[in-house]
């Protein structure tokens, strides 16, 4: 952003950029900003790929290696989700704040170092959900009045609601 605040306000007429990559791996993305650089005049260069962008045949250039940039992109993006779902099923925790009623335990897998979730003194308040929400017949606020008659806090441990509930019964 603040680079094509410079660049509109016109403190900016060459960007160089080590690898055209390094700027944009999306093929539209790197359009616009070429379409803004033309607007306000603005020469553009890479270190590493070095052709002429003013010819047909340098841009012809630019929009191939933008292609091959952004599928770079995308298979990065599929390796991680791959990986990220290959850890799930091996039971290795996934990132983030761990859900209420478990613990994160750092742990090696295979040599490698990953945690675990392992049940903590909430797991319990987990069941009774899971069990109350399974048994069917009983609404998102009947388990939620329990709840709260039994001054079982939520996982901020304030009272609980049909959001929080929820939001529970359906994390992964």
């Amino acid at each position: 952003r603040q680079l094509l605040k410079e660049i509109k306000s016109g403190e900016i007429n060459k960007l160089v950029v080590y690898k055209l990559d390094r700027i944009s791996r999306s093929l539209n993305d790197f359009s616009n900003l070429m379409e803004v650089f033309k607007k306000y005049g603005v020469e553009f260069a890479s270190t590493v790929e070095t052709f002429d962008t003013s010819t047909a045949i340098g841009r012809a250039m630019l929009g191939i290696i933008m292609v091959f940039a952004e599928l770079e992109r995308e298979n990065i993006l599929q390796r991680v989700k791959d990986n990220y779902y290959a850890r799930g099923e091996k039971g290795l925790y996934l990132g983030g704040v761990p859900v209420f009623g478990f613990d994160k335990l750092p742990t090696k897998l295979d040599g490698i170092k990953t945690s675990v979730l392992v049940p903590n003194s909430d797991s319990s308040t987990v069941e009774y959900i899971f069990s109350a929400y399974r048994e069917g017949g009983r609404s998102l606020g009947d388990i939620v009045r329990a709840l709260n008659e039994q001054e079982i806090p939520s996982p901020a441990g304030t009272l609980w609601d049909s959001s929080k509930l929820s939001r529970l019964l359906r994390s992964p």
